[in-house]
């Protein structure tokens, strides 16, 4: 192995030379009104900002650039060429004022200018056009810049989050044309960002997707330089950017044109944009425009990541693909002309191609982490790898947020082609960057990128072992090409904030990489390192230097062979330890973690189960041990309301006790000790004492009830004497204290005169979270109040059998009024309201009939006034026949029959429900989490046929087969949302009836960082099945459709092995009989079930004295 530099053989180690962004050599312009523009040397963007304000949405990186460009564009009679006339595309200089770039192409001299007004916060990108051919020639002109106005944190925290809540209007001028103002609703001050073409603008648009396209994932090319106009149509999407297109100029020999682009940004605006901003434009068009100024420099070429191309896979023929992944297929997908999309093969293999990829718009990929046990791991390691050829970003040692040592793919549509770890190939003497490939296939452990390029296949191999991440680059034909490797690296948070130290050993072929001084990595753990083994005949291995940069924060490795391997790993307790991982390598027990769970059926609704099923623990066990997903990257910890569920009921169901209890202790011991209330969300590992400082008002019920089901189903009522500390103390209590202090809250956060629990900052869900202070201590959530009451019911049953029955009797009277206020508060013209608020002199139910805003019914309180028992019989009937008429869609259950208005980001009752201009998430009504608890409530009351459905309607495997208007989406990973394929609010709201007829299609949400696929399994498993531990005793209490009689599913009860046999001959639900290993069970009770007739209750001893230590054979006749 060679070095990029000299390596003096006394010292063991060499130091790459790793810069921050104060080492980046900005150039920065800057003008009165706090404006200020950076850009790097080789011309690329850096950042826009407006004093504390971030204008632009990213961070341009080193040797890239920014997102934001001005396009020239040759408009011949039959094609468009369009010519990229910014960032390092063309030829670049500093001037005292500005930026001037300028290239000739087709015999037109053109040249941009950067400017900004000394005064006024106002950017001018100005573009100069001559012809200096012999014949006319006719152009437009093309410029788009990514939105922010955010603070920095929040952009960093998750750009599509902030893109949400951004108001865009495209408004006409009457001399600029078509203009776009784009409004933050969420912070505090509401700036606005005004886009404008001083010369006119023929067209505009404002979302990345529309200017780029989900094709530019595959090509590169931004699909709207190719249209004769952009869309001029508002998209509210996750990408905010703005997009314009000049009018077009006809340009005869020798005569020139200018053409300036505007944007004026407004750092406070409190009021909703409206043509009255329009005003903005005008004070523009009167300013007078500065020159550049005399040239201060000229930018240099250093731009390796903007200049390599992108190398995608060639198509794989049938045969080809069979080669790879055998011939039986199953869940196969086709496009409309029946284009090969997806398939699943193997034990849990998915294979996508690059048809799909390319008009998806969340990209494909999955998140692979180390530890594959239940059993959390402080030093686990974690990596997300996309198919686009983004094979590491965010590599991560323990924390997930503090622990990184490579960056974040921040942008879905790859345009961050530096970000993570990235392959690049040499042909014909020029670095390709690697893109998709000709199949991208995902195993829970596992990824594969699969290329074929002219007469070589070679794939690309991401493992995720007990104590690495592997990587692998070997050749499956052909001769492989010269490779190269990037690692962009940090050593904080936040990209570029710090440098990491980074040192290469040659002699052991050993990378190592140390947090940044003063990080918090660094203060809490300063021995924590990552370490990267590479394993090459032959490697050079250097910074930034080798690709034409200096202090840059790159690590390079030019393998010239192409075959390479290269294992990451980290401790928190230094090299030493970190190194001996590598011994330590073990591979992951899917079953072990699963119980051995397995189904076999006839019906194929069990094949899309069980893949769904096994893709699911894969998505719990990131959600719980190593928690981030693949749009929500910034994450690392629990929020104490998705803990208390999703892991809980998973852990459970597949029999992991002890790791559920742990779970539990660390829980209570971030308990506020004044309030006895949790806090939002935590963090559970060595940066423990980091958590939110308040929650919402249902936050304190989940760790009360979590527990219950704990002791319910493990019968360990130990861990109620079992002591840990209030958050923040060093003193101890029990857990029984802890739930004592809980219980006294919420009876005291009762509304005045009732027994009801108040709002408090919000319920499930956070996007209704109240807008005044009287809304918070006034007004109740009905979906709480069944929460409280499920709660509390459990708690007392708990108490009792606990001993501890004056506890008991004091909740239980309590229960008995909570129950006697929902049915005189909450149910009103015998319809549950969403919520009741309660002012000094009269009642107002909200999300009711009665409400004057018009949302009449809420999924939420029907669910859980189900699963509660809190409605008698009657009313439950009434109000599933509700739903069904008013929330049930092709796509699954809406969270209400409609959302609260939208007016521009005014917020007068709900705060993000009425700023979010995006119709997604929460906001877009279908949240599968509720959709979830739906299905629980279709088990309680015994509809098996509308419970399979509901289950299959949210599972992504196949998902078109159950819900004909989906869209294409990722089929392997759980989506929390399913948002109507609609532009803006406005369209939502004028089709809804045309979403319910399934005349709207439906888009996947953000993916797998959720307690839905936790909740999802223990559903199947202790509901639909019907498994369950309760206090001693083992209930079998399925509720199943006909269509699964005969199925089989292994799953171990308490360490021993058993094949569960279902007969449903009669009825869906309550056996007619269990037999166990041939002998029928004669002792039982049935379960009390206020809306049908319940399951069996055997005693588990008498259960277990049945079963044998070797294959165990229990059937269920229904």
């Amino acid at each position: 192995m060679t070095n990029a530099t000299t390596l003096d053989r006394k010292e063991k180690a060499m130091k790459l030379n790793i810069g921050k962004r104060d080492d980046f050599d900005l150039v920065e312009y800057s003008n009165k009104a706090g404006l200020k523009i950076g850009f790097h040397r080789n011309g690329g963007t850096h950042c826009i900002c407006l004093n504390d304000l971030m204008v632009s949405q990213l961070e341009g990186h080193p040797l890239q650039g920014g997102l934001d460009r001005v396009d020239l564009r040759l408009l011949g009679a039959d094609e468009i060429q369009a010519v990229p006339m910014s960032g390092t595309s063309a030829n670049c200089a500093f001037h005292e004022n500005g930026v001037r770039w300028m290239r000739t192409e087709e015999g037109i001299e053109a040249a941009v200018e950067l400017v900004l007004h000394p005064e006024l916060p106002i950017l001018y990108r100005i573009c100069h056009a001559k012809n200096t051919n012999t014949k006319a020639v006719s152009i437009d002109w093309m410029a788009g810049q990514d939105i922010g106005i955010a603070d920095p944190g929040a952009l960093k925290s998750n750009e599509a989050y902030v893109s949400q809540y951004l108001d865009h209007k495209i408004m006409a001028h009457p001399i600029a044309g078509k203009a776009v103002l784009s409004r933050n609703n969420l912070h505090p001050k509401n700036p606005v960002a005004a886009s404008f073409c001083l010369q006119g603008a023929n067209s505009a648009s404002t979302d990345g997707y529309q200017f780029f396209g989900t094709s530019s994932k595959i090509d590169g090319q931004p699909a709207a330089l190719g249209f004769q106009a952009l869309e001029n149509r508002v998209k509210q999407y996750e990408f905010a950017y703005t997009a314009l297109q000049s009018r077009k100029i006809h340009l005869q020999p020798c005569q020139s044109s200018v053409t300036v682009f505007a944007m004026y940004i407004v750092d406070e605006h409190p009021d909703v944009t409206s043509a009255a901003d329009l005003a903005l434009i005008d004070a523009a068009l009167k300013a007078d425009q500065p020159e550049p100024g005399a040239i201060t420099s000229d930018a240099n070429s250093g731009a390796f990541f903007a200049d390599a191309e992108l190398l995608f896979g060639q198509p794989l023929e049938k045969d080809e693909l069979e080669k790879l992944f055998g011939s039986e297929w199953r869940h196969t997908e086709y496009s409309d002309r029946h284009e090969l999309y997806s398939f699943f093969c193997g034990e849990d293999t998915h294979v996508v191609l690059p048809a799909k990829e390319a008009i998806v718009e969340r990209q494909h990929g999955t998140i692979l982490k180390s530890a594959h046990g239940a059993e959390l791991d402080e030093n686990v390691l974690c990596i997300t790898a996309y198919g686009y050829g983004a094979f590491g970003s965010q590599f991560s040692v323990g924390n997930t947020s503090f622990g990184r040592f490579t960056t974040i793919q921040r942008n879905s549509l790859n345009l961050e082609r530096s970000s993570g770890i990235r392959l690049y190939a040499k042909m014909a003497g020029q670095w390709r960057q690697l893109g998709f490939p000709s199949a991208f296939a995902m195993e829970r452990d596992r990824v594969r990128w699969i290329y074929k390029i002219e007469a070589t296949t070679f794939e690309v191999v991401a493992h995720a072992t007990s104590e690495t991440i592997e990587y692998s680059v070997v050749s499956i034909s052909g001769t492989l090409p010269p490779m190269r490797a990037t690692l962009e690296v940090h050593g904080d948070a936040n990209e570029f904030d710090s440098a990491p130290g980074v040192e290469w050993d040659a002699d052991d072929g050993l990378l190592t990489l140390l947090p940044a001084e003063g990080s918090l990595l660094k203060n809490k753990f300063p021995e924590a390192c990552m370490l990267a083994k590479v394993d090459a005949a032959e490697c050079l291995v250097g910074g930034a230097e080798l690709i034409g940069g200096e202090k840059e924060p790159y690590v390079v490795i030019d393998v010239p062979s192409g075959q390479f391997s290269l294992s990451l790993t980290g401790h928190y307790e230094g090299r030493a330890v970190a190194q001996a991982r590598f011994g330590k390598i073990t591979e992951p027990d899917w079953d072990a973690l699963m119980a051995n769970f397995h189904l076999e059926s006839k019906c194929p609704v069990t094949t899309k189960l069980s893949d769904t099923l096994k893709w699911y623990a894969h998505n719990a066990m990131i959600h719980f041990a190593a928690p981030r997903g693949m749009e929500q990257y910034d994450a690392a910890a629990w929020g104490t309301r998705d803990v208390c569920q999703g892991p809980l009921e998973f852990l459970l169901a597949v029999g992991h006790d002890q790791v559920t209890a742990d779970m539990l202790l660390e829980t209570y011991s971030h308990q506020f000790e004044d309030t006895g209330t949790w806090p939002q969300w935590f963090m559970f590992d060595g940066f423990h004492e980091i958590q939110q400082h308040e929650s919402h008002g249902d936050i304190v019920y989940w760790p009360v009830k979590a527990l219950c089901d704990y002791i319910e189903a493990t019968g360990d009522f130990k861990i109620l004497e079992k002591e840990v500390p209030y958050a923040g103390s060093d003193e101890s209590v029990t857990i029984f204290e802890h739930v004592k202090k809980a219980v006294d809250h919420i009876i005291e956060s009762c509304v005045d005169g009732t027994s009801l629990p108040s709002y408090g900052d919000g319920d499930w869900n956070d996007s209704l979270q109240p807008a005044n202070q009287e809304m918070k201590t006034n007004m109740v959530s009905g979906w709480t109040v069944g929460l409280a009451y499920q709660s509390f019911t459990a708690l007392s049953k708990v108490w009792k059998a606990y001993g501890r029955e004056a506890d008991a009797e004091g909740l239980d009277q309590f229960l008995c009024k909570m129950f006697a206020d929902f049915q005189k508060h909450i149910i009103e013209d015998g319809v549950a309201a969403g919520f009741v608020f309660f002012a000094k002199d009269e009642t107002t139910h909200m999300l009711h009939p009665s409400d004057e805003d018009g949302i009449t019914c809420r999924l939420l309180p029907i669910n859980r006034s189900i699963i509660s028992e809190l409605f008698t019989p009657e009313e439950k009937d009434f109000h599933l026949d509700l739903a069904a008429r008013h929330l049930k869609f092709p796509d699954g259950m809406r969270l209400m029959d409609q959302a609260p208005a939208y007016t521009g980001g005014k917020s007068t009752r709900f705060q993000r429900a009425e700023t979010a201009s995006h119709f997604g998430r929460e906001i877009g009504l279908q949240y599968v989490h509720a959709h979830i608890r739906y299905c629980e409530a279709m088990a309680k009351v015994g509809r098996a046929d509308e419970l399979v459905e509901c289950l299959l309607q949210i599972s992504p495997v196949a998902i078109k087969e159950t819900v004909p208007n989906a869209r294409p989406r990722q089929a392997n990973l759980y989506f929390s949302s399913s948002d109507a394929d609609v532009y803006d609010r406005y369209e939502a709201q004028r089709g809804m009836g045309e979403l319910k007829k399934g005349n709207i299609g439906a888009l996947g949400g953000w993916r797998l960082y959720s307690s839905g696929p936790g909740i999802y399994i223990g559903l199947v498993i202790g509901k639909l099945f019907g498994i369950r531990r309760n206090l001693g005793r083992i209930e079998i209490d399925p509720v199943l459709p006909k269509s699964l009689d005969g199925t089989a599913l292994d799953l171990d009860l308490n360490g021993k092995r058993v094949k569960w046999i279902y007969h449903v001959e009669r009825h869906a639900y309550t056996p007619a009989k269990v037999v166990v290993n041939g002998t029928e069970v004669k002792s039982f009770k049935l379960l009390d079930n206020p809306y049908r007739t319940g399951g069996y209750s055997i005693d588990a001893d008498l259960f277990d004295s049945m079963l044998t230590e070797q294959e165990n054979t229990v059937e269920i006749y229904l």
